[in-house]
């Protein structure tokens, strides 16, 4: 056993001690599966056909629009100091069998980078915490977090429009260990969606960098 298998057999271990919970209700739930009451709002929020990826992305997957309840949860991962809603988000996702399917094309995960100031408010990285819960419930490797990192400052995407996420995102992102990316299919990792100008700047420092294949995954699309 190798020991990466062997920290992967050590995580998903945990789950029986500390079982993982809906993102909704936060009741218990076995692994990969849904919480009875709240599916079905889950599944009223699933896209009724995938959205285009945007330019550079081969293929993009988001589980829901980005509306209540799912919106919530959301934004209790990211601002209500909840960090372990990263991963039961994620294995919501892996309830479904075509996003299995998905997540087997790919080779490596690599997460979006968060901003230092970003890591510092929240105490945790939000995209390499759902990057993990993928890996966890399919074992697709992890790249390390310096593999895609950003390498100027920008705006806050939020405050901006359409055109101008695009330019404030134009060259920030570069690879630092072009040898985990060269040849590879490397499934790009974020929470939310919105013009996908974020997707498109990092996908097109990994193809730089030599990736055969670039595909993404987002928990919920604006």
């Amino acid at each position: 056993m190798t020991a990466e298998s062997a920290r992967l057999k050590l995580h998903r271990m945990g789950w029986w001690l500390a079982p993982p919970r809906c993102p909704l209700c936060g009741r218990p739930v076995l692994p990969r599966q849904l919480c009875a009451d709240c599916a079905p709002l889950l599944k009223r929020l699933e896209l009724g056909q995938r959205p285009s990826p945007p330019e550079g992305v081969d293929r993009l997957y988001c589980g829901w629009r980005y509306r209540d309840p799912v919106q919530a949860a959301i934004l209790r991962m990211k601002f209500g100091h909840r960090p372990a809603l990263g991963e039961n988000l994620v294995l919501a996702l892996f309830s479904r069998q075509d996003f299995y399917t998905f997540a087997a094309e790919f080779d490596i995960i690599i997460p979006i980078p968060s901003t230092a100031k970003e890591r510092r408010g929240r105490g945790y990285d939000v995209p390499r915490l759902l990057g993990r819960g993928i890996w966890a419930a399919c074992g697709l490797p992890l790249a390390p977090a310096d593999t895609l990192q950003k390498i100027r400052e920008t705006r806050r995407q939020v405050d901006l429009d359409g055109e101008q996420r695009r330019a404030n995102l134009r060259g920030a992102y570069g690879v630092q260990r072009a040898q985990l990316v060269e040849g590879k299919a490397v499934l790009l990792v974020d929470d939310v969606t919105t013009t996908g100008s974020t997707l498109t700047e990092a996908a097109r420092a990994l193809r730089q960098a030599g990736a055969r294949y670039v595909g993404a995954v987002t928990l919920a699309t604006a």
